[in-house]
């Protein structure tokens, strides 16, 4: 089932949960079992809707930090004040951090930037959000995905260099 499941969606432990969330189906439909098909039909036909509706509700989000490269930016630069390190390197790979997520903000469309820095940097719930800045929850959530998407791509020429960068051996 695991096997199957992985085949819908992008991380492991999503499959493992829709495999989890399929057994709890088959525990509460299990009365609904006709036997026009075999059992294990039947199990796999819930575990594919299931796999696919999650598929789908995945599609309609974008994590932040979507890589590993973009959590350790934004993890040395949130979580660390520049000038409150006595370590001379993290505080230079703080500041640096900081420069570049902040030049990467300023290039973000107004309500966007405004979503993102509420949300990524300063903590609000998306509720707080909603009612600070008077849109819906749809919008809310238009404006973060947006801007996630946004911020993604102008930090990825720092956080992911090209080839030249990786041909030149630094």
């Amino acid at each position: 089932m695991l096997r199957v499941a992985r085949q819908y969606v992008m991380r492991q432990v999503t499959a493992e949960d829709v495999v989890q969330d399929t057994w709890v189906a088959v525990l509460r439909n299990v009365d609904r079992f006709e036997g026009r098909s075999t059992f294990t039909t039947w199990l796999l036909r819930i575990l594919v809707n299931t796999a696919r509706t999650r598929r789908n509700r995945e599609r309609r989000t974008v994590p932040w930090p979507a890589t590993p490269a973009d959590a350790e930016l934004w993890d040395v630069a949130l979580r660390t004040d520049p000038a409150g390190t006595a370590d001379p390197e993290r505080r230079a790979l703080s500041g640096e951090a900081w420069g570049v997520i902040d030049r990467a903000l300023q290039a973000l469309p107004g309500r966007q930037r405004t979503v993102v820095v509420l949300r990524e940097v300063h903590g609000w719930s998306a509720e707080e959000v909603r009612a600070a800045l008077g849109v819906s929850a749809g919008n809310q959530r238009v404006l973060l995905h947006r801007g996630r998407e946004r911020l993604r791509d102008l930090l990825a020429s720092h956080v992911h260099p090209g080839p030249a960068h990786l041909a030149a051996g630094t």
